[in-house]
């Protein structure tokens, strides 16, 4: 079959929904699939690498006005690409592809659902649910998720297909395990949007309560609650151990110099943070929601009740008093990720679908 697939992303940041889509990009023209790329609501980090892949790419505008502006550039788009499938990620691209879909009858369009509802407004989970009976295939890419799906979205069985996300190992792999939780501070680092979503504020709380510890702790990603979360810092009178170090694209070489991972999201799909975190064989804690299907409490990782600040920091403190434990928690998580996490199963299992 001849399949030409056109990926829909809101922007080309370095969200876990992007990352998997540049995987998916690069593996299926390696197949010698056509494919091309539109962002919805514009750019991103990303840009560079995707234009670099050299596949036909349409950047769109932020805004209302710049959405509607976007719909037509789009229409021009996929009518000159004419794709076989469409593939949407995240609501602004399930917009998009929804309206597509009345535009070009022979198409199929797959949605991908990353995430659960709660940080939704009921109106719209109310239109996402109206908007994917029209598609022909939605992915979700964790339990949770796929209960979300089955539930409130209301998607059909034959419908839905559980594809849990998967990663590129290799440089993760490579980050090296020798000084983890060798030096007397312990380093600290929570990865993802600055969104009230990934529970900084509960981290911010739990470490208040161990200022005694030697601890740092570094902040990776940026968003619009930074402001806000600057502000309770400095009301913690924490901002002297936390270094904001923004959005990288090296991220495996930053993590190198990090002992522990916490992930103390409120809701997730599938964390990819976490999936990255274990496969550089660094200890992680994450909540039930960040954790589920990915870490075996005290075996391969620690987990710790959905926005529950104590037990975040005696969680912490474990780590500082039994750290040889936590050595070898640390290798065993690295080993599971390496047979379980790849990122080879997921795009097979997406191509299959697509045939």
């Amino acid at each position: 079959m001849n399949q030409k697939i056109l990926y829909l992303i809101p922007r080309l940041t370095t969200g876990g929904a992007e990352i998997l889509v540049l995987g998916y990009v690069r593996a299926l023209r390696a197949r010698g699939i056509d494919v091309a790329v539109g962002s919805i609501v514009g750019g991103g980090e990303l840009l560079s690498e995707f234009q670099a892949l050299q596949i036909p790419l349409m950047i769109g505008e932020a805004g209302v006005l710049g959405f509607w502006r976007t719909l037509k550039k789009l229409k021009t788009f996929a009518r000159e690409f004419q794709p076989t499938t469409i593939h949407s990620h995240v609501f602004s691209a399930d917009v998009a592809a929804f309206l597509l879909s009345f535009l070009m009858k022979k198409i199929c369009w797959v949605s991908t659902q990353h995430n659960v509802g709660q940080a939704v407004s009921w109106v719209r989970q109310f239109l996402t649910r109206c908007m994917l009976q029209r598609a022909q295939a939605v992915v979700a890419v964790s339990g949770a998720v796929m209960a979300y799906c089955k539930g409130p979205l209301a998607i059909p069985a034959h419908r839905l297909f559980y594809i849990p996300n998967g990663i590129e190992l290799s440089p993760w792999l490579a980050v090296s395990p020798a000084n983890l939780l060798r030096e007397k501070t312990v380093r600290l680092a929570i990865v993802g949007r600055l969104a009230r979503q990934k529970g900084h504020d509960l981290l911010f709380q739990a470490l208040a309560m161990i200022r005694d510890y030697d601890w740092k702790l570094a902040i990776f990603g940026d968003g619009s609650e930074q402001q806000n979360l600057e502000f309770g810092i400095k009301n913690l009178e924490l901002a002297d151990r936390i270094e904001w170090r923004g959005v990288v694209r090296d991220l495996p070489t930053h993590v190198e110099d990090v002992d522990v991972v916490i992930q103390p999201s409120r809701f997730e799909g599938m964390s990819l943070a976490v999936m990255e975190s274990m496969a550089a064989g660094r200890v992680v804690i994450a909540s039930d929601a960040a954790g589920e299907g990915l870490i075996k409490h005290g075996e391969t990782g620690f987990v710790v009740p959905v926005a529950d600040v104590a037990a975040l920091r005696d969680m912490v403190s474990f780590v500082f008093d039994n750290r040889e434990r936590c050595r070898i928690i640390a290798g065993k998580a690295r080993s599971f990720a390496s047979q379980h996490f790849s990122s080879h199963r997921n795009i097979e299992q997406v191509f299959s679908l697509y045939e």
